[in-house]
């Protein structure tokens, strides 16, 4: 088995591409290096994956005729574990939003444009800034701005729960897991390997924040040997199925 990890100027990019590459190496994976350029003249196949960021990735899977996008924030059918509204519109609306005083509001680039500027609450007009340069008719997702206790990813392989990691707010508090179950039972056409965010909010509520795919999710400090196996077999069925959402 081999597999290729991203480097840059001959260092890992992030931890999570680290924590990556040792994981591989103890499932006795023999790695080899690349830099960003080269993602897309690399041999890879189903049964070697490519560990890097998103764009050296989805360039790479293009090249092995993968139809490339990403995951929805919100699946279809766990609308309701949201708890909150959201949706798309374009970034003028949002802007014309804030003009008229209106309440605080999450906003983070559609999933075709990833990269385009960070997540973020928007609630008075100093907080448009990071997106100035961006055109009115761009479209962005949105969703009701809430107070949250604290955030927690929830990493998903084969259908199972195997770590939960908090990364915002009190790490304290207790989600609902009764609902994080009922969610990934209802998540039908779920990938192999994924992540679901969850939030308890100050009323108690725990509530989907959103979801992430295994090949663009941070791992927050999963353990090496159980982030590994969630991106070699999500590339795996990404190149086998031949699209990426």
């Amino acid at each position: 088995m081999q597999a290729w990890i991203e480097q840059v100027n001959g260092q890992f990019r992030n931890i999570n591409i680290f924590t990556a590459w040792q994981g591989l190496e103890a499932m006795g994976y023999e790695t080899h290096f690349c830099s960003p350029e080269e993602a897309e003249d690399l041999p890879l196949d189903a049964d070697t994956p490519l560990i890097a960021g998103i764009p050296p990735t989805w360039r790479a899977l293009r090249k092995l005729g993968v139809e490339v996008d990403a995951l929805p924030a919100i699946p279809n059918g766990l609308e309701a574990f949201a708890g909150r509204q959201f949706g798309e519109c374009p970034l003028h609306e949002i802007r014309v939003r804030i003009a008229q005083e209106g309440p605080p509001v999450f906003i983070k680039p559609r999933t075709a444009d990833a990269k385009l500027f960070n997540g973020h609450v928007v609630a008075r007009f100093r907080d448009l800034i990071q997106t100035a340069h961006i055109p009115d008719e761009t479209t962005v997702w949105w969703s009701d701005a809430l107070e949250l206790r604290g955030e927690f990813r929830a990493f998903v392989l084969r259908g199972e729960l195997v770590g939960l990691r908090h990364y915002f707010g009190d790490f304290r508090c207790h989600l609902d897991f009764a609902r994080l179950d009922s969610a990934l039972s209802q998540w039908q056409n779920r990938p192999i390997a994924c992540s679901m965010d969850w939030a308890l909010t100050q009323s108690g509520e725990t509530i989907l924040v959103e979801v992430n795919d295994a090949y663009s999710l941070g791992c927050y400090g999963l353990a090496p040997h159980l982030y590994a196996p969630m991106l070699a077999e999500r590339w795996r069925q990404i190149v086998q199925s031949g699209r990426s959402f």
